[in-house]
């Protein structure tokens, strides 16, 4: 599995992949910076993109690990997984060489949180996430 840069000609895949997880749709303005394509090359040599994942940088050394999504039409777990490992390390590794204290995450999926927390070293906290949109 190799990383690379989001780069804005992949938005338009990444709305599809928000879509059919049924989230909101996202603007390039709406999305952070630092943004990671987790992506690999099938036996034929296709490259087939996996995850994508953006660090929102925030004020007194927080950051947020956001817009994580995962290719809704990869069968293998496994595969979810490597994706999965691939930007999170590529989020951890940026936020420590940015000197961050803490990287928050979130996400309704339980087995990416017990994933975060047994793989990553994440802590799970009993928060309730609260939006209101303007």
């Amino acid at each position: 599995m190799q990383v690379r840069y989001f780069e804005h000609e992949d938005l338009d895949l990444l709305n599809h992949w928000l879509e059919k997880h049924r989230h909101p749709l996202v603007t390039l303005d709406e999305l952070p910076k630092l943004g990671w394509v987790a992506e690999y090359k099938e036996e034929d040599g296709q490259t087939v993109m996996a995850a994508i994942a953006f660090l929102r940088l925030a004020e007194g050394n927080f950051a947020i690990a956001d817009s994580l999504a995962l290719n809704p039409d990869l069968k293998s777990l496994k595969t979810k997984a490597r994706a999965f490992d691939a930007v999170s390390t590529k989020l951890i590794e940026t936020a420590r060489s940015l000197k961050i204290k803490h990287l928050l995450a979130y996400t309704v999926i339980e087995g990416l949180a017990k994933r975060s927390v047994k793989k990553h070293g994440f802590a799970k906290v009993d928060h309730k996430l609260l939006v209101k949109t303007l």
